[in-house]
């Protein structure tokens, strides 16, 4: 008897396990990855999971780019939800470091996909305005000479900004770097920070040939009270470029 009330208790706790864990795993974007001792968390080359490779090729193909998020090792801070990392090449695409807002209830709305509920943030500046000058950029020290008989490599980077969200607001914050005139295969990396959220995103893998431009979106939540959050950049290809900039939390209307 004692066998069967046993049995019964280990059969019931077994399934309020399974419920709890199915819970958290329907609130949590699915990752293959390795845990960092600063709580981040890395998904090497080629091992992102197919139903999130599924969601970011159509998320970058919407966009005109191509996604390359499982191309290199990506790695998320502890307060950064999810990341997709699109790539252009050419001058057909104009970069975009706004920050998209999901529709509210939506069913894992920190998993960035397509979606024709997704808003972009109001920006600070009413108008539309031409792609911004990048905030810094880095090229490769050579002579005139040198300049005329081949292109220089360089870097230009475009941190987030610009936009207002509300207080605790989920958002999807987007900037870009451009490389320029490298050789295939270069190995190179990009990097976006919002440290008040630690919510970032590191992503390295290699940069084609010519103009070669990555765009990053990653899901965070804002912050409980109104103020001027900061943003930093950092793209890096042998050499390092670097830049600033920040958005605003308003009250809840």
């Amino acid at each position: 008897m004692e066998a069967t009330v046993g049995s019964g208790i280990k059969l019931v706790l077994t399934a309020v396990m399974v419920s709890v864990t199915s819970t958290a795993l329907a609130q949590k974007v699915q990752e293959n990855a390795i845990m960092n001792s600063d709580g981040s968390r890395t998904i090497l080359r080629s091992q992102q999971l197919p139903d999130a490779n599924e969601r970011r090729a159509r998320w970058c193909a919407e966009r005109g780019g191509v996604d390359v998020t499982n191309e290199g090792d990506l790695t998320l801070s502890a307060g950064a939800e999810d990341a997709v990392v699109c790539a252009y090449s050419g001058d057909q695409k104009a970069g975009f470091s706004g920050a998209y807002i999901p529709k509210k209830g939506e069913q894992m709305p920190n998993a960035i996909a397509p979606d024709p509920s997704i808003r972009k943030a109001p920006s600070l500046i009413p108008e539309e305005h031409p792609a911004p000058e990048p905030e810094d950029s880095a090229k490769s020290p050579s002579s005139s000479f040198g300049q005329q008989m081949f292109a220089v490599p360089s870097i230009s980077v475009f941190p987030n900004g610009g936009y207002t969200i509300a207080v605790s607001e989920l958002f999807w914050p987007a900037s870009y770097a451009i490389f320029h005139d490298y050789p295939a295969g270069t190995r190179g990396s990009v990097k976006s920070e919002i440290l008040q959220l630690n919510c970032n995103w590191l992503w390295q893998g290699n940069i084609t040939e010519g103009r070669h431009q990555v765009d990053g979106f990653v899901a965070c939540t804002g912050p409980a009270a109104p103020g001027v959050v900061q943003t930093k950049m950092e793209a890096c290809a042998g050499l390092c470029a670097r830049g600033t900039n920040s958005f605003v939390v308003v009250p809840r209307s």
